[in-house]
């Protein structure tokens, strides 16, 4: 979506016109449900988060200022506290049983599913030894490819601060695999 159709769509929203902001929702709802996905490792969860997201934020349209970051980011923002909320409230991150990768697939290999569980466990358990802010930090910059001009407005952060997050985040991993091949 281009940024003057994205304005448009924004600007229609704020005005509560609830099929511009359906076609919002529509643009947007992936990326912020995989970033929710990321953070708590339940599908069941972000799905309730990702919707509490979109009303959170159709309540709060009229107060979006496109001057402080941009409507993605503005998203992400709330929904990064909205699983801060979560995660006070819940504690521990849920285990993902692995019934739930095959759910509706209908051409699913049983192999394949383990494998790629293994290698994603693997990365979720690489990023588990970071701080929240790193990871915050990595899943954006990596999962959902945002700027880090971006990922500063959507952490009420500088963009050094980011640099230097995912530095730190990186050298961290960097260590554990180096220890890991001895």
């Amino acid at each position: 979506m281009k940024d003057k159709e994205l304005l448009k769509l924004v600007k229609q929203a704020k005005n509560y016109d609830s099929k511009a902001f359906g076609l919002l929702y529509e643009q947007f709802v992936s990326k912020v449900y995989n970033y929710i996905y990321y953070r708590t490792g339940s599908f069941i969860e972000a799905e309730d988060l990702t919707a509490q997201t979109f009303l959170k934020a159709f309540d709060a349209i009229g107060k979006f200022d496109g001057q402080k970051a941009s409507f993605p980011t503005w998203l992400i923002r709330i929904a990064n506290n909205l699983t801060i909320d979560y995660f006070r409230l819940k504690g521990r991150r849920p285990e993902v049983p692995i019934e739930y990768a095959c759910e509706n697939c209908d051409d699913c290999n049983l192999e394949e599913t383990v494998l790629i569980n293994a290698m994603s466990d693997r990365v979720k358990g690489l990023i588990s030894g970071l701080t929240d802010e790193q990871q915050q930090v990595m899943i954006l910059k990596f999962n959902l490819h945002f700027t880090n001009n971006e990922i500063a407005k959507a952490m009420g952060k500088t963009e050094g601060s980011i640099k230097s997050l995912q530095h730190r985040a990186l050298s961290k991993i960097r260590k554990i695999l180096e220890e890991e091949d001895g």
